[in-house]
C-alpha cells in the first residue's frame, strides 16, 4: 500500500489480495514446499494473471454503457485492488468514476499500466544523484574574504554614472 500510495480506506481490499496471494504461495510447513491451493485442489496455482496492487488499470466500457457514442472515451481508468475467488480472468477494481466516491467492481476486459500508480501524481518521483564534488575543486572556486572584498571594490558602482554596457536591455540584445 505505501509503494503504490494507495489511501488507508482499502486496508481491507489490501488484506483480502494478500490472503488470496498468500493461499498460491509455496509455504515450507506442507511438504514438498507446495502451496496451500496446490494441497487442497492437487494441481499447482496459476501466477500469470497477477498483477501489481495499486496499479492503473484501463476497463473497458462497453457500447451500451457509452454517453458519448461515436467519440467518447471507451475505457475508464481505475484502481487494481485483488483478485475474484477461483478465476484468473476477472480482477476486482477500485472504478473511480462509479457512484459518488467509487466503488469496487469485478471486470475481465482490462489493460493494466503495472509502472504506474493509480494514486500517484503523473510525474514520476526520480532519485536525484548529486556527484561528490571533489574537496580540492572546492577548496579553488570559493574565494577567500579578502578576495571577495577586493571583489567588492572592483564592481563598485555607486560613483559612476549609468552606463550602456550596464543597461540591462542590451544585455538582451548582444
Amino acid at each position: 500500500m505505501w509503494d503504490a500510495n494507495v489511501p488507508i480506506k482499502f486496508w481491507p481490499e489490501a488484506i483480502r489480495t494478500v490472503c488470496y496471494l498468500h493461499r498460491r504461495s509455496p509455504t515450507s510447513s506442507l511438504s514438498g514446499n507446495r502451496s496451500p491451493y496446490e494441497a487442497l485442489y492437487g494441481t499447482a496455482p496459476q501466477i500469470e494473471h497477477l498483477r501489481r496492487f495499486g496499479c492503473r488499470v484501463y476497463k473497458h466500457i462497453s457500447p451500451a454503457q457509452r454517453t458519448e457514442k461515436k467519440f467518447g472515451n471507451r475505457s475508464s481508468v481505475c484502481m487494481m485492488l485483488g483478485y475474484v475467488h477461483n478465476t484468473t480472468k476477472v480482477w476486482r477494481l477500485w472504478d473511480f468514476n462509479s457512484g459518488r466516491t467509487g466503488r469496487a467492481i469485478e471486470c475481465s476486459s482490462v489493460v493494466f499500466q503495472e509502472n504506474d500508480n493509480a494514486h500517484s501524481n503523473k510525474q514520476k518521483l526520480e532519485a536525484i544523484v548529486f556527484p561528490n564534488p571533489d574537496p580540492d575543486e572546492l577548496q579553488e572556486e570559493i574565494p577567500e574574504w579578502d578576495e571577495m572584498d577586493e571583489m567588492d571594490e572592483a564592481n563598485d558602482t555607486s560613483g559612476q554614472e549609468f552606463s550602456k554596457s550596464r543597461n540591462p536591455i542590451s544585455l538582451l540584445n548582444k
